[in-house]
C-alpha cells in the first residue's frame, strides 16, 4: 500500500513510524508534480539530552555523499533529471514542550541548483518548509568543485536540529 511505502521511505530516519493517512493529487496526470499528503505519528524522535530534546525537522538529503564523495573527478558527473522537492512539514509538539532553539531559515542559490529552508513555532507546532532545486543533470569536471560545495552546503542546511525543552525542566521549576 502507500502507506507501506511511505513508512518504508522514513523509516531509518523516524524509527516506528506509522502512517494514518494518505492522500494523492492525480498521479496519472502527467502534465502535473506528482503531489501526496500524509499524517503519521511517531512514538520517539530525536536525541534527549537533560531536559532538551534534538531532533531534525527534515530527512536528510545527503546530497555530498550521494553526489560527491570525490575531492576531484576526470569524467562529467550525471545528476540525472533535474528536479524539484517541494516539502510542507507539521510537526505537533509534544504537550508542554517549549521550543528553545530553531535552525535559522537558509536560501542558497547556485547554478546547479537552490535550497529554501524555515522553521517557524506557532504556538504547539512547528510550520517546516523546505524547497530543494536540483537544475542540472550533468556537472563537468571543471564545475564539479563548485557543485561539490552547494552540495555540502545544502546537506549542513538541512543539519541544523531543533532544540525543545520539555517539561519538567529544571529552568521552568525554578521560573515558579
Amino acid at each position: 500500500t502507500r502507506a507501506e511505502r511511505i513508512e518504508d521511505n522514513v523509516r531509518e530516519h523516524l524509527p516506528g513510524v506509522h502512517v494514518t493517512s494518505v492522500r494523492t493529487g492525480d498521479l496519472t496526470d502527467v502534465e502535473q508534480a506528482a503531489r501526496f499528503e500524509y499524517e503519521a505519528t511517531v512514538p520517539s524522535i530525536g536525541t534527549r539530552q537533560g531536559q532538551s530534546l534534538l531532533f531534525s525537522a527534515v530527512s536528510p538529503l545527503d546530497l555530498a555523499r550521494q553526489y560527491a564523495t570525490r575531492s576531484h573527478r576526470t569524467l562529467d558527473l550525471i545528476v540525472g533529471v533535474p528536479s524539484t522537492l517541494d516539502e510542507t512539514r507539521t510537526i505537533r509538539l509534544p504537550p508542554g514542550a517549549t521550543v528553545s532553539e530553531l535552525p535559522p531559515p537558509a536560501r542558497i542559490e547556485s547554478p546547479f541548483g537552490r535550497l529554501e529552508f524555515t522553521v517557524e513555532n506557532r504556538q504547539g507546532t512547528l510550520a517546516v518548509r523546505r524547497v530543494v532545486v536540483l537544475a542540472r543533470d550533468r556537472i563537468t569536471t571543471q564545475e564539479y568543485s563548485d557543485f561539490r560545495a552547494f552540495a555540502q552546503s545544502v546537506d549542513d542546511a538541512l543539519a541544523r536540529r531543533v532544540t525543545l525543552r520539555m517539561p519538567g525542566s529544571a529552568e521552568e521549576g525554578a521560573a515558579r
